[in-house]
């Protein structure tokens, strides 16, 4: 059985660490760096809110997964927080949220409850900050949350950017997009493959 050293992963840890603080300190005088809990849909949600000036319009990520926070990908976003206050929100069921109220914590997790926890979400962000509109970006399952927020509450919002957008598809046009592309190609596995799988993901 061969032994592993781990040293060196411990030292470039502690090395991306110091980099990363070093990073994301923000020292600018209108500058704003907050990392709190904040009582939405009657539990405690964790909600970062970062950006080199106040006065910079207000961007809302509305994370995908179910339950991945994109606050790990921080560092990644610095160059964002220069000319937007960049505000991170760990969804019920998701990072510092689920470790501090549950999975379940003030009911089920459905599509519905976290469009109205964004939605107080962004009216405690405009109580907040200042301002009267929020842009908003939904990523992957956040993507629809996203929508259904700005469909509800469209004078919340001043813009809405969908990334890996998710959306209804009734009539399985990816599945044909797909099957067309695979036999233009003439890719016969690939066809067989996703004819065997059939259009209908929930199958």
């Amino acid at each position: 059985m061969s032994k592993t050293n781990i040293l060196p992963d411990l030292l470039l840890r502690s090395r991306n660490r110091r980099r990363n603080a070093k990073l994301l300190r923000i020292d600018s005088p209108d500058g704003i760096a907050e990392y709190r809990f904040v009582d939405i849909g009657g539990i405690k949600q964790w909600v970062t809110i970062r950006g080199e000036d106040r006065r910079n319009p207000v961007l809302l990520f509305v994370h995908g997964g179910p339950a991945s926070p994109y606050s790990v990908f921080s560092p990644l976003l610095r160059e964002w927080e220069k000319h937007f206050t960049l505000v991170q929100w760990d969804q019920r069921g998701a990072g510092k949220t689920f470790r501090r109220s549950g999975k379940t914590a003030g009911g089920s997790i459905t599509l519905e409850r976290l469009a109205r926890d964004g939605i107080e979400l962004s009216e405690y962000l405009l109580e907040r900050l200042g301002k009267r509109k929020i842009i908003l970006i939904g990523s992957s399952v956040g993507s629809l949350i996203a929508m259904m927020m700005v469909r509800s509450r469209p004078d919340l919002y001043l813009a809405y950017v969908g990334t890996d957008q998710n959306a209804p598809d009734p009539g399985f046009e990816w599945y044909g997009q797909a099957l067309a592309a695979l036999r233009a190609a003439g890719i016969a596995k690939g066809i067989r493959l996703l004819e065997r799988m059939g259009p209908d993901p929930a199958r």
